[in-house]
């Protein structure tokens, strides 16, 4: 075995969510989804009073006011939690994608010229555009909703089960129903997503070569075959974008049934079991703040497909060969210009050995024929 030969180095890992500041900011925005549920049940209580004691009765000024006060307060905290939910999911957005765009451009920077000239520039380009936009918008917009809206939903879930099982039960079952409807729809999303990113990337490979030897097509008079080449590539795109807005529209329209369905049951429900106006009215209202995250959790599957095949292709930049590391005991190049002793070098079958001293400033080019392996 040779001492000096280096192992190649490991596959450079993709960095975990759970690192730096992100399990704080992930807690924080599952409390935030707790707190707009406390608020989403103090309203529900507040407007089942209003309906019960207050609907045809006379009510009291005191008692109206303190009602309004109430709503009020909890309307502010409601507003206050969806801003600080805003601005708790950007940043752990940001500070996951700032960890990946730096291990990613630290892997090209290490990557040889050899393997990476093998990649076009618009599929480099892309892993930094729409790639890790891809990572943000699930981080940011799928994994924060997701800490919110899980709280949430079995906090007002319970809730309902004290107003009345059987309405909870039946929401929970239009709940489960329309998960299960948005799953089966997003196995086309992917496929979709998937052709709609190969045909962007062929694009943007195609417009970025030929852009930057412009000259060399004027040269030729190529102008108009590569006007036709991005028009059909341009068509291409423009279908699997479309063919991709209808999954996603169809997914996001089985959100909307959902919460639809979840809000009229809630009353036929009502009116079937016999509960009053006060309990019917707060659970409503419930049903009400679950639509949001019902709406959200449908957008967390279209986010969750982009994402997952844009960190493919990430992990493959990240799988390729790396330049190894010097090695701990390398010594230090000396400040200033040096020399360059070529001494015994052999390429098996084409040349060699090679001996001779190169001096700073001096230019030293391998000539030969063609097919010599310069």
């Amino acid at each position: 075995m040779n001492p000096n030969h280096q192992p190649p180095p490991a596959a450079n890992p993709i960095p975990a969510l759970l690192q730096a500041d992100r399990p704080r900011l992930l807690a924080a925005l599952v409390a935030v989804g707790f707190g707009r549920a406390v608020v989403a049940l103090g309203v529900a209580s507040l407007i089942g009073f209003a309906f019960s004691t207050l609907l045809g009765a006379a009510a009291q000024t005191r008692t109206i006011v303190l009602l309004a006060v109430g709503l009020g307060v909890l309307a502010a905290a409601g507003a206050a939690f969806t801003a600080v939910e805003r601005l708790l999911a950007e940043k752990l957005g940001q500070s996951y994608v700032h960890a990946v765009r730096m291990k990613l451009f630290g892997q090209i920077t290490r990557t040889p010229t050899r393997e990476a000239s093998k990649r076009s520039v618009g599929a480099s380009s892309l892993r930094f555009t729409g790639d890790l936009s891809a990572v943000r918008k699930w981080v940011s917009l799928g994994i924060s909703r997701l800490a919110v809206a899980v709280p949430l939903l079995t906090v007002c879930l319970i809730g309902l089960v004290v107003v009345s099982p059987l309405i909870a039960l039946g929401v929970a079952g239009v709940l489960v129903a329309g998960g299960a409807i948005s799953l089966f729809q997003a196995r086309e999303l992917r496929r979709a997503t998937r052709k709609s990113r190969r045909r962007r990337a062929q694009l943007a490979a195609h417009v970025t070569e030929h852009v930057a030897h412009s000259a060399v097509m004027q040269a030729f008079g190529q102008e108009h075959v590569e006007t036709a080449a991005v028009r059909k590539r341009g068509r291409r795109l423009s279908r699997a974008m479309i063919d991709r807005a209808r999954s996603i529209g169809l997914i996001r329209a089985t959100a909307e049934a959902t919460g639809a369905i979840a809000t009229g049951g809630v009353v036929v429900l009502a009116v079937t079991a016999g509960q009053g106006v006060g309990p019917a009215a707060a659970a409503v209202t419930i049903v009400g703040y679950l639509v949001t995250p019902v709406r959200d959790l449908a957008r967390v599957g279209e986010y969750r497909t982009a994402s997952s095949i844009a960190m493919g292709k990430i992990r493959e930049v990240l799988a390729r060969p790396r330049r190894p590391e010097p090695p701990s005991d390398a010594p230090d190049l000396p400040d200033g210009p040096g020399s360059l002793d070529v001494d015994g070098i052999t390429v098996e079958g084409l040349f060699g050995p090679l001996h001779g001293w190169i001096d700073p400033g001096e230019v030293v080019a391998l000539v030969g024929p063609n097919g010599a392996g310069r």
